[in-house]
């Protein structure tokens, strides 16, 4: 897929010469399309979108040396994005809070996607009782999908829950 991925974007690239490109992907893309831009359009403006809240250079100074070429080529791979890109994307202050700790010092936006279809997601008062019935619950019911981790707040909602009586 990479191979073709670069070979694919490098044309497209060559072909549409945009002023802004705008990268929604973290991995080796990312890293891509800082070079394919710094080939072949200097100037087009590089925009990345980042979920992540992983440190990029912080760790332990005593890296072993089992985990020393990872360590070697992560560092790399974000010294090139944080110097190849123009701005950054993110869903959350946590982000751009880890991006500046990691040098970041270009523009960030915070974009939280927060909102409802309410057309698709509503109220049904019939639904919720049967699901309950079905499901053996009573009372006071969060429910929760995602990754459990502490980003995504499980820990928060866990500890409030304890709060509350009952």
């Amino acid at each position: 897929f990479y191979l073709y991925f670069i070979y694919k974007f490098s044309l497209l690239l060559k072909t549409l010469k945009p002023d802004i490109i705008y990268s929604v992907s973290e991995n080796i893309q990312l890293l891509q399309t800082v070079v394919w831009r710094r080939l072949f359009l200097p100037k087009a403006k590089l925009v990345f979108f980042t979920m992540d809240l992983r440190a990029r250079t912080s760790g332990s100074r005593n890296v072993s040396l089992r985990y020393l070429h990872s360590y070697i080529i992560e560092r790399f791979v974000w010294c090139l994005v944080r110097g190849g890109t123009d701005a950054a994307v993110c869903h959350y202050p946590a982000i751009a809070d880890r991006l500046r700790r990691d040098g970041y010092s270009k523009p960030i936006l915070v974009q939280t996607q927060i909102g409802v279809d309410e057309s698709a997601f509503y109220p049904d008062d019939s639904d919720g009782k049967s699901r309950r019935f079905t499901l053996g619950l009573a009372g006071f019911v969060v429910g929760f999908a995602g990754r459990i981790t502490e980003e995504k707040g499980i820990f928060d909602i866990a500890s409030a829950m304890l709060a509350l009586p009952n």
